[in-house]
Order: structure tokens, then sequence, then C-alpha cells
């Protein structure tokens, strides 16, 4: 990616980009396991542009701090996060989970959505006292007592170590043969999720332990709502 809009010197291109989009895309990079390739195109004297030097020397700084929440990480277990980004790495059969937040919660509690683990630790990465921070269980759900402001308004970095390797819940993909038909068409329902049974229902009610499971295909003669 380039800092601007040109891969080459350019007096003209003032278009840069911020320090806090440039940070932010490491973090997002990074979240999926890629690498980022940032761009500098030199001045004719071979000298870099003062903006760019700029932008370097901010990122710098916050890789400083937060520079293991990026190097030797791999891509996130979640999907996607409201928040921001996670990055993780496995430590003696355990889980680090780097969480990237980009939006800080108004409410000072970080949600983690569907994660079923069980929490060791959690702390911000920048803080040189790596203070416990509470952590709590909400249904599937973990949340982190943050409290306080950011200690870095463009990604504060928050740490989670967890038991095992993540196990993250998502909701079960509904894929059809045709959405629209005239006699009948074939839904099938799945999941990436190991060792769980899928319930569905047909008529819009919520699904529960009675509900049929779903192996294999189901036959769609009339319109429906799948749950």
């Amino acid at each position: 990616m380039t800092m601007n809009k040109h891969w080459g010197w350019n007096k003209h291109d003032k278009n840069w980009k911020s320090t806090t989009d440039l940070i932010r895309k490491l973090a997002d990079i990074a979240s999926k396991g890629g690498n980022f390739l940032l761009n500098i195109g030199p001045k004719a004297d071979g000298t870099f542009p003062e903006e760019s030097k700029f932008r370097l020397k901010e990122i710098g700084k916050w890789m400083d701090a937060n520079g293991e929440a990026i190097y030797e990480t791999s891509a996130s277990p979640f999907k996607s996060l409201d928040f921001g980004r996670c990055t993780k790495k496995e430590i003696n059969g355990n889980t680090r989970l780097y969480f990237h937040v980009f939006h800080w919660p108004e409410n000072g509690k970080l949600r983690i959505p569907g994660i079923y683990n069980k929490p060791i630790k959690s702390y911000l990465l920048a803080d040189p006292s790596q203070q416990d921070l509470m952590v709590s269980r909400q249904e599937d759900a973990l949340l982190i007592n943050l409290a306080g402001s950011p200690l870095d308004t463009i990604n504060t970095v928050v740490v989670l170590d967890i038991d095992g390797i993540p196990d993250i819940s998502y909701p079960p993909t509904i894929s059809f043969d045709h959405r629209i038909f005239v006699d009948s068409t074939t839904a099938t329902i799945g999941t990436d999720r190991k060792n769980v049974i899928v319930r569905y229902t047909l008529d819009g009610s919520v699904p529960n332990i009675t509900s049929k499971e779903a192996n294999g295909s189901i036959s769609i003669k009339e319109t429906t709502n799948i749950t």
C-alpha cells in the first residue's frame, strides 16, 4: 500500500493517509494472517518526504508499545468484532488473544462474543504493570472490565489469555439450491464447529432441544422461515 496515492514521488500528491488509518490497517491485515508492505516514494534526491517520516515515527511509537500483538501472531479466530480486530498466539498449549480496540466501549466493558474458553488473565498490553483486568461471563460472551480511558486513541491492545485453543461459536450457515422456486428447492444447514448438534424449525419459532436435527438436506416446498 502507498502512504498517499502514488508509488513514486509526486510533489502534487498531498493526499496522505493518516497515522490512524495506517496503524489500523496494519492491525486489520495482521488479523487476517497477512503482512503489510508499506511503500515510501523517495524524492529525486533520495530523501524521504517529511510526511512519510512523521508517519513512520508514529507507527514506530505504537509498535514499541504494542509490537507483540503484531509480530509472530496469526489470524483472528473471530469472523468479526464490532470494536476492532484480533490477533493471537499459542503459548504452552493455551492461547493469547490480542484485541485491537479501535472503538472504546462507552460502558467500559469490552464484550467478546461467542467464546466458551475459560479466561486466565487479561491486561492492557501497553501497561508496564500489566495490572489485571476483571473478566466475567455473560452467557456465551466474556466481558472485560476496562474502566477508564484508552491508553491509545488509535488502537489500544487488550490481552486475554484463555485456556486451550479458541472455542468460538458461529451461527450456522443456511444455503439453498435456489432462492426462488416454483415447485421445490433444497436447503442445507452447516457449521464449522465440531461436536455440536444444530437444531432448526420451519415455522419461525426459536429452536429448542426437541426441534429437528439438521442432518443432510431439507426439502422446501412452500414459503418457509428457517430458524
